[in-house]
C-alpha cells in the first residue's frame, strides 16, 4: 500500500498537470460529446436508485458536491502520475 504522505506528494507534484489536462479535455467536442452521453447514462442508471433526489437539494449541497467530485477527479488524475 502507498503511503498517504507519498499519494500526498504525487497530488501537490501533478496537481497543475491534471487541472491543464481536465481544461484541455473540456476544450474537445469530441470529449463533451462522451460525457454529455457518459452524463445521459449515469441518470438513467442511478434513476430506480436515487430517483430525482439531487434535484431537490439546497443549492449549498448541490455546490458542495459538485465541488467534491471535481477534487475526486483531480485526486484520480494525479494517481497515475
Amino acid at each position: 500500500m502507498m503511503p498517504l504522505d507519498e499519494q500526498e506528494k504525487r497530488y501537490e507534484e501533478n496537481f497543475e498537470h491534471a487541472l491543464a489536462e481536465l481544461l484541455r479535455d473540456l476544450q474537445s467536442a469530441e470529449y463533451r460529446n462522451y460525457i454529455f452521453a457518459l452524463g445521459l447514462q449515469r441518470l438513467r442508471d442511478g434513476f430506480d436508485i436515487f430517483g430525482d433526489e439531487m434535484y431537490s437539494w439546497h443549492p449549498a449541497v448541490r455546490e458542495c458536491a459538485e465541488d467534491e467530485e471535481l477534487a475526486d477527479l483531480l485526486v484520480y488524475k494525479t494517481s497515475g502520475s
